[in-house]
């Protein structure tokens, strides 16, 4: 098996967002209130509850960052503005420009040395080795390589698809930066030519979600959050992608005073015929008839309230008919199963419990459905037929913490469950005995991934490609270096090619 692996450059949470619309923490001069003044000196009253909190960064507002000055500067705290800018009691003196003097303490600081003055960036003894900003190194499992299109600055790499009977994978780089979707061809990893062969750029307003598609013989579709599904065309014997205006799907109107249908899963069913779309800030999940030869081709067929924060809607390949669909529920920790068996009038017709967070869903077998819980730090086997569900650690230590379990694959001719560690930058293998009920997880070992791996798809032959999000950064003096055009190089998404699991060993990444 290889392992293949796409990265890219910062976090961004996709089920949302901070609120910047409260004026009680905007920073700055507003505010009113009595018994405190500028800088103890007299002067207009200002509130102190203004400066409790730091106001909130607008680099993390989703989906739009446009006019955000941090994405030029750095962020301004209030608090730690000028003295006479900050409120204080009036019985306090104004500050005369000097600090306390240093009382000498028992320890003596020494001049860095070793590790300490390694910066960010490629090893010099080992270039497959990368230091991050962190303080973490990182040697990715097999070959990988850093999305670097020059026209294309940043984005987290955080939705992949499979485009079946090809080498190529659908990528989509959402976050603050630039947003893209890519077509990448996986037999090109490791022989220093470019996988890319083709990349369409969105540019804001229009940000996407990490919710992607492929319907053969060429379609895409990927989740955005400005009301819209995009629609893509995608040609496997030119490895070109472009947009289809005509065939993107139209959401739910939302009222003037309400944010776009921001829209999170897209899934298509076996059949090909129609997709179910799950939403950040609806409660709302639609059924689209995407069957061009049907007389309602690009129409909502039906709609069932199911919940909002959802983190994807997951078919079960083996469901040709796509009867059931299921859409985890970050906030709720649950994950619900809709029966489409009428599209026109879908029911949510069980839900399931499981713990913190559910985000990726695996099918292990027509009865068994495997659930990632990004937080609680365990996969939860639920069990089709009884409904019974069972949580098991992920890692099988009881300690075990900040592993952030947030994505699984199954490999059905090896019988193996992969799981993204994203919080240690791994990937761990099980083997699963589908015999035991509930199914064995049996440990094989980890591979290690690049720097917060996202997402993973197994091809038929047992190969893996994972994308990470957070990418290959060495830290803010090279971002600032961008912004302003400065030098290139390890920025974008990685693809990675690596080796068998099994070959991983039981030791960590």
């Amino acid at each position: 098996m290889r392992t293949r692996m796409l990265v890219a450059l910062s976090l961004v949470f996709l089920a949302g967002c901070p609120d910047e619309s409260d004026p009680g923490i905007t920073g700055g001069a507003g505010g009113a209130g009595g018994g405190t003044t500028v800088g103890g000196t007299g002067g207009e009253p200002l509130d102190p509850e203004v400066f409790l909190e730091a106001p909130p960064s607008c680099a993390y507002t989703c989906p739009d960052t446009e006019g955000c000055a941090e994405k030029m500067g750095p962020y301004s705290c209030p608090a730690l503005g000028e003295w006479k800018e900050i409120p204080h009691l009036e019985e306090c003196p104004a500050w005369d420009g000097t600090y306390p003097a240093v009382t000498p303490g028992q320890c003596a600081a020494s001049a860095p040395s070793g590790a300490a003055l390694l910066r960010p960036g490629k090893d010099a003894q080992d270039p497959k080795v990368y230091l991050l900003p962190d303080g973490r190194r990182s040697r990715p499992a097999g070959e990988m390589w850093a999305f670097d299109e020059p026209e294309l600055l940043g984005g987290n790499t955080s939705g992949i698809a499979l485009v079946p009977g090809t080498p190529y994978v659908i990528t989509v780089d959402t976050g603050p930066d630039d947003h893209a979707v890519r077509a990448v061809d996986t037999s090109k990893i490791g022989s220093g030519e470019s996988p890319v062969t083709s990349a369409v750029e969105l540019k804001p307003p229009s940000w996407l979600n990490s919710g992607v598609a492929f319907v053969p013989p060429g379609r895409v579709y990927v989740a955005t959050a400005y009301g819209i599904v995009l629609a893509l065309s995608f040609d496997a014997a030119t490895g070109v992608l472009a947009k289809d205006d005509a065939a993107s799907l139209v959401l739910p109107p939302q009222p003037d005073t309400d944010p776009a249908w921001f829209a999170s899963g897209v899934a298509a069913s076996p059949d090909g015929k129609r997709l179910v779309v799950s939403s950040v800030n609806e409660k709302e999940t639609v059924v689209f008839d995407i069957d061009p030869g049907s007389p309602t081709y690009k129409s909502i067929l039906g709609s069932v309230q199911t919940g909002k924060e959802t983190f994807g809607v997951f078919f079960d390949p083996a469901d040709t008919v796509g009867s059931r669909a299921y859409v985890p529920l970050w906030a709720d920790r649950k994950v619900v199963e809709i029966d489409l068996d009428d599209s026109t009038a879908p029911v949510v017709s069980r839900t399931f419990d499981v713990e913190q967070n559910p985000q990726g869903v695996a099918f292990l077998d027509a009865q068994w459905m495997a659930v990632a819980n990004d937080l609680g730090e365990t996969v939860s086997l639920i069990d089709r037929v009884s409904g019974e569900v069972k949580s098991v650690p992920v890692d099988f230590a009881p300690d075990a913490g900040g592993l952030d379990v947030s994505g699984l694959a199954f490999d059905p001719g090896a019988s193996r469950l992969y799981a993204l560690l994203s919080g240690i930058n791994a990937i761990a293998a099980y083997d699963v005995d589908l015999a035991a009920s509930p199914p064995v997880l049996t440990l094989a070992g980890r591979l290690p991934s690049g720097w917060w791996p996202s997402g993973m798809v197994v091809h038929p032959d047992g190969a893996l490609t994972v994308i990470n999000l957070r990418g290959r950064p060495i830290g803010v003096y090279e971002q600032n270096e961008k912004y302003v055009g400065g030098a290139g190089g390890d920025r974008g998404a990685q693809v990675h090619a690596g080796e068998r699991a099994a070959r991983a060993g039981a030791g960590g990444p």
